[in-house]
């Protein structure tokens, strides 16, 4: 079972980044860690590490997309 995580994981963060794939990456990557932040919670454990990445990936991205933006 971990190593079809692990696969699924590493595919996600392929597509994530891959310029034309980043949307879906982005959305499977939110996926991951939003079902990492539930098991965190479901385990009675801070859910913090799996949210600030979460966070971190998605500022990160809306930043690149506002530069990719202003290029044009």
């Amino acid at each position: 079972r971990l190593m079809i995580l692990a696969v699924l994981e590493l595919a996600s963060a392929a597509l994530f980044l891959v310029p034309k794939t980043r949307p879906f990456g982005l959305l499977l990557v939110s996926a991951y860690l939003g079902g990492a932040i539930a098991a965190q919670l479901g385990h009675g454990q801070p859910p913090a590490p799996p949210a600030v990445l979460l966070a971190l990936i998605w500022i990160g991205t809306s930043l690149r997309n506002r530069i990719s933006a202003n290029e044009v």
